[in-house]
């Protein structure tokens, strides 16, 4: 039988099949398994990390407040720009003037000139008495922080040979950072009526405070002392 059935495959030109345990079964060949998907590209490389950025610097100190100026000294502004006053008398430029007689003030030592019982003089050259005045006289500090004066006047005559009148006085003036503390008043203190020469005298006391602060201080005396002759020639 089994030669029957090779037979009639070799004639239909049927491969032969084998027969395992019995009858024989033809089988399709399996179909080629699936190729495996391609792989996914790899990703790009990340771009590298840009570097830190450098660390900010440290901003300064702050500078420090200079502390303010200290409050302007007018006083110490002035005495800077000029200097100390040196203290020293000073002594103003007189005029000497001949006058009338009769313009002679009254009140001095002596007889009045312009009295009409005073006897005239006479020589070749001039009429006697013969009366002078000085004006201007003054002795004192004086300087840019202000002055104290001491100031005098005088007037006296003369018949060509001696003095025959006198008169005169002294007063103070100050201003600005002097001050007159004292004044003595004037007094004749050397001479006469009579004489060829007379003199008079006078002082005062005087203080120096820089204005407005007071911190410095001085003070000093003045004299002013006045000389005249009988020919007319002045001198303090």
């Amino acid at each position: 039988m089994r030669a029957k059935v090779l037979i009639v495959a070799a004639l239909v030109g049927v491969a032969p099949v084998a027969l395992i345990g019995g009858s024989a079964s033809a089988k399709s060949p399996p179909p080629p398994p699936p190729r495996p998907a391609p792989a996914p590209p790899k990703p790009a490389p990340a771009p590298p990390k840009p570097a830190p950025a450098p660390p900010k610097p440290t901003p300064p100190a702050p500078k420090p407040v200079p502390p303010p100026p200290p409050p302007v000294d007018p006083v110490q502004q002035q005495i800077n720009k000029n200097g100390m006053p040196s203290f020293q008398d000073r002594h103003g430029a007189v005029t000497v003037t001949q006058i009338e007689p009769t313009q002679v003030p009254k009140g001095g030592i002596g007889v009045w000139p312009g009295s009409p019982t005073q006897r005239k003089f006479y020589s070749k050259t001039a009429v006697y008495p013969k009366c002078w005045t000085v004006q201007g006289a003054w002795s004192g500090p004086d300087d840019w922080s202000g002055y104290a004066h001491l100031n005098g006047w005088l007037t006296w005559c003369s018949n060509g040979f001696w003095i025959t009148y006198a008169a005169g006085g002294e007063y103070p003036t100050n201003g600005g950072w002097y001050t007159v503390t004292y004044h003595n008043g004037a007094y004749w203190s050397g001479g006469c009526v009579g004489c060829q020469t007379i003199q008079m005298r006078d002082y005062m006391l005087w203080s120096w405070s820089s204005q407005p602060l007071g911190f410095l201080n001085n003070t000093g005396t003045t004299w002013l002392t006045q000389n005249a002759n009988y020919l007319g020639i002045y001198s303090n």
